[in-house]
């Protein structure tokens, strides 16, 4: 039995490999050239002949090669909250966006919360949580967060029971008389969640996400896609992607005035107080 597993052995950014193998067939041909008496094998060799997957487990000791991994880990920037970057995002628009999970069993979906900043420079991610939470307790995380960051408008998936978190949170700024921003989304059945998170891909290799360092679950969601066990914090991450990109496909619905639609709507939009919902209705 082992105390630790160690999944992956790097040094200065590289694989280390047992001295018996080479990583090009060039490489091993002019080793064993030099000496005669102590063959190794080539790595190139050994990965064209297993496959990325196979050759990962054996000589990586990790469920996923590079070569087949769909985030790059060059792509990953990071950067250090310290005071000189936090005064540069305190003013920056804010967004949480929620994808909740209600059942607790360790093999179920946790629920992912994503709380990024967007500046010129990029999108800085702060915090990425996966968290195995009821709704009484999903509800007050999200006011904590709600408190700390002062976002701009908190996203929550809207499927199914989910539905109900959204009634809840509104009643419970009624409760609290804290009021911000929910923007209810249904992603729908057009495109699979993979489709979705894929939408990360062209941000990520254009260096325009920027991860808090220490975001761990985060990058291994990232690197494990699509063949991880969890992407519930990725997925919440992708929900963000229209709220970044101004040309993107998503429209808001119009409604009739004084339908039920419309009502839910104006109230959505995060208003102080009765005043303001009310405030434009002399043109009807």
């Amino acid at each position: 039995m082992f105390s630790a597993y160690i999944r992956r052995a790097e040094e200065n950014g590289k694989i280390i490999f047992p001295k018996r193998f080479r990583k090009t067939d060039k490489e091993t041909e002019d080793f064993n050239d030099a000496h005669p008496k102590v063959a190794v094998k080539s790595l190139e060799l050994l990965q064209q002949q297993k496959g990325p997957y196979e050759f990962g487990c054996q000589y990586y000791n990790d469920l996923i090669d590079d070569a087949s991994i769909e985030f790059k880990r060059e792509w990953f920037r990071q950067f250090i909250p310290d005071d000189e970057t936090l005064t540069k995002l305190q003013n920056a628009p804010c967004i949480i966006s929620v994808d909740p999970a209600f059942k607790l069993k360790e093999t179920h979906d946790q629920t992912g919360i994503i709380i990024s900043k967007t500046l010129s420079t990029g999108i800085y991610i702060l915090e990425a949580l996966g968290l195995k939470l009821s709704p009484d307790k999903l509800i007050e995380k999200i006011f904590e967060l709600v408190e700390i960051y002062n976002p701009v408008k908190v996203k929550i998936e809207t499927v199914s029971a989910q539905i109900l978190l959204a009634d809840m949170l509104r009643k419970e700024m009624t409760v609290r008389h804290k009021m911000f921003m929910l923007d209810e989304y249904n992603p729908g059945t057009s495109q699979t969640k993979t489709v979705r998170i894929r939408k990360l891909i062209p941000f990520y290799a254009n260096g325009q996400i920027l991860h808090r360092r220490g975001l761990v679950n985060l990058e291994e969601q990232l690197v494990q896609f699509p063949r991880g066990r969890r992407d519930d914090i990725i997925d919440a991450l992708a929900a963000q992607v229209n709220d970044w990109n101004p040309k993107s496909e998503y429209k808001v619905t119009k409604f009739k005035p004084w339908t039920g639609g419309w009502w839910k709507q104006r109230i959505n939009r995060g208003p102080r107080n009765i005043e303001q919902i009310f405030s434009d209705l002399r043109r009807y």
